[in-house]
């Protein structure tokens, strides 16, 4: 007669442990600390990972560009990538006072809050 197989268990997902990891370190280690800068440093750790949990999750219409970077899709069909629109914009070759640019950044700048401040996304429009 065999034994019977240990059920397989699965690992928490990327996003639940983000989560995780950031009610641990708000909840039980931040109380714990006196130090202010410390206790500072330890929030920010804890709401990067939340913000680090919703882009993983695709919170927000973003793609990533060639170098990396999280951008609208249409920034990607316009322009390539984050870092070649950013040079334009140095360079003149795009300027912001163009309508079409100009709500082309502010497209992306409200799916970024999308992600990094959930409740500050779409205010002033898009």
């Amino acid at each position: 007669m065999s034994k019977p197989s240990a059920p397989i268990i699965e690992p928490p997902a990327a996003g639940e442990l983000l989560e995780l990891v950031s009610n641990f370190l708000s909840e039980e280690i931040r109380p714990l600390i006196a130090d202010e800068k410390l206790s500072f440093r330890v929030r920010v750790a804890a709401n990067l990972l939340r913000i680090a949990k919703r882009e993983w999750e695709g919170g927000a219409a973003l793609e990533l560009d060639p170098e990396g970077y999280r951008v609208t899709p249409e920034i990607l069909e316009r322009v390539g990538s984050l870092r070649a629109l950013t040079n334009e914009l140095l360079q003149g070759t795009r300027s912001i006072e163009d309508r079409a640019v100009f709500e082309m950044l502010q497209r992306y700048v409200n799916e970024k809050l999308r992600v990094a401040a959930p409740g500050a996304s779409h205010r002033g429009g898009g």
